[in-house]
Order: C-alpha cells, then sequence, then structure tokens
C-alpha cells in the first residue's frame, strides 16, 4: 500500500502548519521547527529514496542548528524599536529642564506644563502663571515638580 502523501509534501505540510503556528505559540521557537521541515521537505525532493533514520538525524540537526545559532537574532528582528525625540523621560534627566507652564501651577492645585513636546499634569510649592517658565524638580510617575524659572534680564 503506498502513502497518498510523499515524505517531501509530508514535510513541507508540517513546516508550514508549524511556521503558521508561531503566531499562536510566540517566541520564535515553533517557527525554527516548521523551517527545518521545509528544509527537509528539498532534501526529500532532492533525495526521494532517503531512508526514514537519515532524515529524523537530519530534521533534529537543521532545529537544532537553527534554534541555537538563530534564537539570539532572530527576535530583534520583530521587535519594535523606539525613539524619544530629546531624550528618554525615564530617565533621571528631567531634572534641571525648562518647561513653560501652560495652566497655572500652585501649592494646592496642580496645572500643566509643556515638556517635550507633551503636556505633564505638575505640581510646585510655588505659584506660578500660565505663559511662565519653571525647571523640573523630579518626576514622579507622569506629573513633574516644579518650581518657578529665575527671572532673566
Amino acid at each position: 500500500m503506498t502513502s497518498p502523501v510523499s515524505p517531501a509534501q509530508f514535510c513541507l505540510l508540517l513546516g508550514i502548519f508549524l511556521v503558521v503556528a508561531e503566531f499562536a505559540v510566540p517566541g520564535v521557537m515553533v517557527c525554527f521547527f516548521g523551517l527545518a521541515a521545509i528544509i527537509l521537505a528539498g532534501i526529500f525532493a532532492v533525495f526521494p529514496g532517503m531512508p526514514f533514520s537519515a532524515a529524523i538525524a537530519i530534521y533534529i540537526v537543521l532545529s537544532l542548528s537553527m534554534v541555537f545559532g538563530l534564537r539570539r537574532f532572530v527576535p530583534g528582528v520583530f521587535r519594535g524599536r523606539t525613539s524619544v525625540e530629546g531624550g528618554d523621560p525615564d530617565d533621571d534627566s528631567v531634572a534641571g529642564s525648562l518647561v513653560v507652564v501652560t495652566e497655572a501651577v500652585s501649592p494646592d492645585s496642580p496645572g500643566k506644563v509643556e515638556f517635550r513636546g507633551s503636556l505633564w499634569s505638575a505640581t510646585s510649592s510655588d505659584s506660578i502663571a500660565a505663559g511662565d517658565h519653571a525647571v523640573v524638580e523630579s518626576r514622579e510617575n507622569l506629573t513633574l515638580r516644579v518650581r518657578a524659572a529665575p527671572r532673566r534680564a
């Protein structure tokens, strides 16, 4: 009895299934097993009489080579890269920055300041009118602690 699917077709179908399954099981590992199966399908197409034991050995070598050889390089291709104009607002470089007050800030009422092109909530122990400049003392989550900037002559 002959099989309706050749070994090359089976490996190709398995490889395609595993590559598509990567979307359900993220981590790039399943994709490597799928790519190894697709390569094995090509090898079966060139050498149709290859013994089953040789095919298994080739598949194991291909899979492990891809997992250990490519695993650290491939995820970087799929991850986004971000950049923040003027620096990263998550670091401590915000202290000392000059900002423009857009909504008055007082000790009993928070206001808004413009910092690096965005509006931020601000608190202060000083009363600072809208339109004035302030200096950032610190940042706590999404709120900047500011003080009145010295007047320029």
